[in-house]
């Protein structure tokens, strides 16, 4: 590095160009250390070619110059050094705009067209030449003026040629404005119309989807009072069944009540019987007795009705009464004429007409209380009318309540699966509008970066037109500088 430092300070005034360096970081390190500050750098010059180019061109070399490293081998091995190397040195000087690269695919012969092309220019830049000759457009501006040099006509017709393809270029660009133009606006209106239905779309799937909210709400507090109603009906049913049977257990009760009351008056009206029976004897035989003072005994039906038959009659009775209180009462009166039959007669009649006002106080009672039970049966059996006639009519209008909330609910499910159906069309619709739009902007987004991309390059083409304009005009005014000085 320090010897390469020394020529070029002994030769400052003029450029170099350094072959083959830097190869990799070290290179570049060390040239930066040493010339950073010293020398004006331009560019990185960059042949770049394919490798199965230049193996080619190497196998062909080597037909002639017998190189030991033109193997193959030896080759790859260089590339991947170059790959690993070279090429960050390469990419490094591409970031920060010191890169020139030539295209060296080229034929050799193209190359040497270029070179000679170049020395009869009397072009100082040949880095002009190396801009354009890296693109085909490049290429075939040099084509051009090399065959219009190469030629009799004069170099005027040469920048003609150039000026008329520059304004074709122009035309060219002001066609495509005005179709980039018309295709902007209707990209415009396509994206404007398609942002509008979603826009529609979008408001009326929010607007359906609370009508479904407030529809479901609704039909659920319907379907919550029609589920209430049920259950109120049932129970109603469950109650009204329980007063049925609760009124069936009190009419049971009563008639029980009754038969035993109807018992208890047929054993009443028999003891009354049987001591009127008896009573009538004391008096008959008291009667004949002190009409007839022989009298010995009662020739009648009834003459042989003593009281201790009596008490057996009254001991049988009462087996057959299942009234407590009337049975008591026979056992009671059976014991008494049991007790009685020593007695004097008299006191056997004072007992009997005692017995018999007892009999009379009890059949009354009884009769009150069989009157009572009518009267209290009749009340249940009114008062179980009216409860069942309210319960009845309360199931009825139960039942039409949970008719009409069923209708309720189905008018709200079908309203429901309505909507439902109608917001699915909605953000149906809406998602295949995105989908439209996203697709349309895409389309007009790649339509402006082609616009972009021909407009870029077709600046780039009226660059290198101008470039070769200038060299020309350049060619010209030299030209008539050596007729001058002839």
């Amino acid at each position: 590095m320090e010897i390469l430092k020394d020529k070029m300070m002994e030769d400052s005034s003029n450029p170099f160009l350094i072959d083959g360096f830097p190869r990799n970081q070290d290179n570049y390190d060390c040239w930066i250390r040493a010339m950073k500050n010293l020398i004006n750098f331009k560019k990185l010059i960059h042949i770049k070619c394919d490798e199965q180019h230049m193996i080619d061109r190497i196998k062909q070399r080597s037909k002639q110059s017998k190189r030991s490293d033109d193997d193959l081998l030896i080759l790859k091995k260089r590339f991947e050094t170059y790959k690993i190397q070279t090429l960050p040195i390469i990419e490094l000087h591409r970031r920060h705009d010191l890169l020139l690269e030539v295209n060296g695919n080229q034929p050799i012969e193209r190359h040497n067209q270029t070179k000679k092309f170049a020395n009869k220019f009397s072009i100082l830049n040949i880095s002009i030449f190396r801009e354009l000759n890296q693109t085909s457009f490049g290429q075939t501006i040099i084509e051009t003026i090399q065959i219009q040099l190469s030629g009799p006509e004069p170099v005027e017709n040469l920048i003609n040629i150039l000026q008329g393809l520059n304004t074709r270029l122009e035309g060219e660009q002001e066609r495509d404005d005005r179709q980039h133009e018309k295709y902007e606006s209707q990209c415009g209106d396509d994206i404007g119309q398609l942002e509008d239905v979603i826009k529609e779309c979008t408001s009326n799937s929010k607007l359906l989807a609370g009508q479904i909210e407030q529809i479901s709400s609704e039909k659920l507090a319907k379907f919550n009072d029609m589920e209430r109603k049920k259950k109120e009906v049932v129970e109603l049913k469950d109650e009204l069944q329980y007063q049925t049977e609760k009124r069936q257990i009190e009419k049971d009760v009563y008639d029980k009540t009754l038969d035993n009351l109807e018992q208890s008056l047929y054993a009443v009206n028999q003891v009354r019987k049987m001591f009127n029976s008896y009573l009538n004897v004391l008096i008959k035989n008291k009667q004949r007795f002190a009409s007839d003072k022989n009298f010995l005994q009662i020739e009648d039906e009834d003459s042989d009705l003593t009281m201790q038959e009596l008490s057996k009659q009254l001991n049988k009775l009462k087996h057959n009464v299942k009234q407590e209180g009337v049975n008591y009462l026979i056992h009671g009166l059976a014991h008494i004429t049991n007790l009685l039959q020593s007695d004097p007669s008299e006191q056997q009649e004072m007992m009997s007409t005692k017995v018999l006002e007892i009999i009379n106080q009890i059949e009354n009672y009884i009769q009150k209380q069989r009157i009572s039970e009518d009267i209290s049966e009749q009340s249940r059996a009114e008062a179980f009318l009216v409860l069942q006639k309210m319960y009845e009519d309360q199931i009825i209008f139960g039942q039409e309540m949970i008719t009409q909330l069923d209708g309720s609910v189905e008018a709200l499910q079908s309203q429901l699966t309505s909507s439902i159906n109608e917001k699915a069309e909605y953000d149906n619709k809406g998602r295949v509008k995105s989908m439209q739009l996203d697709d349309r902007e895409v389309e007009c987004r790649n339509e402006g970066l082609d616009y972009n991309n021909e407009k870029n390059k077709r600046d780039k083409e009226r660059s290198q037109l101008s470039l070769a304009l200038d060299l020309t005009i350049n060619k010209l005014g030299v030209m008539k500088k050596e007729v001058l000085q002839k």
